[in-house]
């Protein structure tokens, strides 16, 4: 995926929420994005790619692998989308039944 060519939006702000949040998410039946917060159920998935403070988090998160010069919101998302070793962001998202079974079938599968 080609993370430059991603516009500051909703879907940005989901794949900062699986890849460096860590966190699982889904639409509501009105299509609002939500994450699981611990204690407090589902919650709506912070305007990262839009929202200065929540930019902010996303550089917190990234401990230093952001440049301190980076201010637009934008720009920060997408500087963590490409941060992030690509196995570990593919490792945050969540696995269909269909690739499961497929990686039993790799793996020799019990």
């Amino acid at each position: 995926m080609n993370y430059n060519q991603m516009t500051a939006g909703r879907d940005l702000d989901r794949l900062i929420a699986e890849k460096i949040m860590g966190w699982a998410t889904h639409r509501d039946w009105k299509g609002h994005l939500l994450y699981e917060a611990p204690g407090e159920g589902w919650t709506l998935i912070p305007e990262f790619s839009t929202d200065r403070s929540a930019a902010r988090a996303v550089k917190e998160i990234m401990g230093g692998k952001i440049s301190d010069h980076l201010t637009d919101p934008h720009h920060i998302c997408v500087a963590a989308l490409k941060a992030v070793p690509v196995a570990t962001a593919d490792a945050s998202v969540e696995k269909t039944p269909e690739k499961k079974e497929k990686e039993g079938k790799k793996g020799g599968g019990e």
